[in-house]
């Protein structure tokens, strides 16, 4: 029994002996990866705090460069705007201390240098223009108060500036909406966008304006549109232009349609007095959708469409047909035909006591 416990406390002590030797190696390796972390960081760190000393001490010195900051202009008349492409930026050619120049450089776009338009030292190009220039030349002085003392401002890039100035007025332009309508199946826009106010008052330089027809919504898309309705769109703002009120009310209405078909006769237009032109066939089939509350008002005599005398000198067989009038609460289709065929004849002369018959007309066929 003695032996057997001693034989098994050999064994176990064994077992843990392997075990241990097994293990060692690994926690070998753990030390050095350790060491070897500690020597990356500590590198790492001396290199941060090395490159932080050469970089305040290059910061230290003085240098010269370009630096583009905006312009912002200040009016000083409100009947008159400059207009066309303004100068909006200037290149500074400034020298300082480094650190000054890496403030400036991260934040000049948000400080402008403002020039009062009245300061510029205006030129005209011509008498009696509205174009002048201005030297950068004599800016040198105001933009170096505004830059400040850390900085010496060299000169200014370009040396020219170019101003366009117009005359401001007034005028009432129509809104248009900018729309995209996609709509069920059978649903349609039945007439036109209804635009509460239709028409603003705008204000801008005569230049823009005398161009000016109209003002569009900001864009807008609807999908699966089968009845009417109504949103506000704010107006698409337009550089140099004011204008009020800033959005309008669109209406738009939706019906549901249907296709139906018409005939109706053809006109014969430009037609001398001692002539007549004879159609075939004279009539025309035109296909159009209409809403169902509009659909027993359709009539041929709301339609005008037309077969002009002139174009016989042009054609071979037959002649073109146009549609040139339709209610506006259709949506055309199609129509057929669009050409027939045609028959010039002389109109019958009349005598008195004889009636005028087919044997009285000459017919001239082309």
């Amino acid at each position: 029994m003695n032996s057997l416990a001693t034989g098994d406390v050999i064994n176990a002590m064994k077992l843990i002996f392997k075990k241990k030797t097994v293990q060692t190696p690994k926690i070998i390796l753990a030390r050095k990866d350790y060491k070897l972390r500690q020597k990356v960081l500590n590198f790492l760190f001396f290199l941060m705090l090395s490159t932080i000393f050469w970089l305040l001490r290059v910061l230290d010195n003085d240098y010269t460069t370009q630096i583009n900051v905006p312009v912002e202009y200040v009016p000083y008349r409100s009947d008159v705007e400059m207009v066309g492409d303004i100068p909006k930026t200037l290149s500074l050619n400034v020298t300082g201390q480094g650190y000054n120049l890496v403030k400036i450089i991260f934040t000049a776009s948000r400080h402008p240098v403002v020039l009062q338009v009245l300061a510029l030292n205006l030129r005209p190009v011509a008498e009696n223009s509205n174009n002048y220039y201005a030297l950068t030349y004599y800016l040198k002085e105001n933009v170096q108060r505004q830059i400040g003392p850390d900085l010496r401002l060299n000169y200014i890039l370009p040396d020219t500036l170019w101003y366009t100035f117009s005359p401001v007025e007034r005028k009432k332009v129509k809104v248009v909406p900018d729309l995209k309508i996609k709509f069920v199946r059978q649903y349609m826009l039945e007439g036109d966008y209804i635009v509460q106010p239709d028409s603003v008052v705008v204000i801008g330089p005569h230049v823009i304006l005398d161009t000016l027809r109209a003002l569009t919504t900001e864009g807008a898309t609807y999908i699966g549109v089968f009845r009417s309705f109504t949103r506000v769109l704010k107006i698409k703002p337009l550089e140099n232009i004011s204008f009020d009120p800033k959005e309008v009310s669109v209406t738009v209405p939706v019906e549901k349609f249907t296709q139906a078909s018409i005939k109706v006769p053809i006109k014969p237009i430009n037609v001398p007095d001692s002539l007549q032109l004879l159609l075939f066939p004279p009539t025309v089939t035109v296909d159009y959708l209409v809403s169902l509350k509009n659909y027993k008002n359709v009539r041929s005599s709301h339609f005008l469409i037309t077969a002009d005398y002139y174009d016989c000198f042009s054609a071979v067989s037959k002649i073109r047909v146009k549609i040139e009038r339709y209610p506006y609460m259709l949506k055309l289709i199609n129509y057929s035909p669009k050409s027939v065929e045609f028959l010039i004849e002389h109109k019958p002369v009349l005598q008195p006591g004889i009636k005028a018959n087919a044997k009285n007309s000459q017919s001239v066929i082309r």
